[in-house]
């Protein structure tokens, strides 16, 4: 996914971010997103994700790209412990770091 393509993606995330959600911390990688998200009462986990593929995915292919972009499926983790939220937390962040020893400035992470 280019540069362009990961803004695009997060911008879609922070727009939910204080509306249907609170992101805690998010990151898009170049064949992956992760997000940890507080979701708002009463908004599925379905229909915010949904949201963000289906919006994400229709400015993406104005940049070229072709559908489907996403996969069907995602992965739903629900976190009570604040030490796993944490632990969440850094993962995310470090996921960049990971992926691309060396890395020291990210920009698609969230906050």
């Amino acid at each position: 996914m280019s540069g362009e393509a990961r803004s695009e993606v997060l911008e879609v995330i922070r727009n939910d971010d204080g509306v249907r959600c609170r992101v805690d911390a998010a990151v898009v990688m170049d064949d992956h997103v992760h997000v940890l998200a507080t979701f708002a009462h009463r908004v599925p986990s379905a229909k915010l994700v949904h949201g963000w593929k289906s919006i994400s995915s229709h400015r993406l292919c104005k940049l070229a790209r072709s559908a489907p972009l996403w996969q069907a499926e995602y992965y739903l983790r629900w976190l009570a412990d604040p030490v796993a939220v944490a632990a969440c937390t850094a993962y995310i962040r470090a996921n960049p770091a990971r992926r691309w020893p060396g890395v020291v400035s990210y920009p698609w992470l969230l906050p």
